[in-house]
């Protein structure tokens, strides 16, 4: 079940197909019936519940801005997850901001697989990009990007293609080394394959 699902509102769809043709997964169908000054009309409609992977792709890309995302109940505990472990975070910092502070580095050296950006909130406007220095090469976010947007060998750093990455978060939400990040702060080191060492 995705984080979040398109609900499309009738009255401002003019069956346009976008969300249909745009869609990475294939969740849309035709099959909402609708009969507008005497004629009958087939419009799109989102039933594929279990394909879809929560891009957002047909909200950004619908004209009339007839689709909106909506939290699923597994979205709406993630997010309250993520929400409260910010405070706890902000909490501590608050706190202690010195021991903070020294610690960070320390616990960064402690559990380098955690990742630098394993905590970041994912921001669907950003470029997504993946750090080769946390990268272990196991293959799994390009195996779960629906656009194969993820090329690499397996036990090398993989790079993402921004040009036909569609920015769905599916590799962000998979990968369990935090090597994903789109905050757009971070440069990614070049990666030379002559002196790079991998800890797997």
């Amino acid at each position: 079940m995705p984080n979040q699902i398109p609900v499309i509102d009738y009255e401002k769809c003019y069956g346009c197909k976008t969300c249909l043709y745009d869609c990475p997964t294939n969740a849309f169908v035709l099959d909402h019936k609708v009969t507008r000054r005497g004629m009958l009309r087939i419009f799109p409609t989102f039933t594929r519940i279990d394909w879809c992977i929560g891009c957002g792709v047909c909200e950004k890309d619908c004209p009339c801005e007839a689709i909106t995302m909506v939290l699923t109940e597994e979205g709406k505990a993630k997010k309250a997850a993520q929400e409260a472990k910010a405070k706890e975070k902000a909490a501590a910092a608050a706190a202690a901001p010195a021991a903070a502070e020294g610690a960070a580095p320390a616990a960064a050296a402690a559990a380098p697989a955690e990742g630098k950006y394993a905590h970041d909130e994912f921001n669907a406007d950003e470029p997504i990009r993946i750090d080769p220095n946390l990268c272990k090469g196991c293959t799994a976010c390009a195996r779960q990007c629906p656009v194969e947007a993820i090329s690499g060998e397996v036990k090398k750093p993989h790079v993402i293609d921004e040009d036909t990455c569609i920015r769905c978060g599916a590799c962000y939400d998979t990968c369990k080394f935090g090597a994903i990040y789109n905050d757009g702060s971070i440069p990614v080191p070049a990666y030379d394959p002559a002196i790079a060492v991998l800890k797997v």
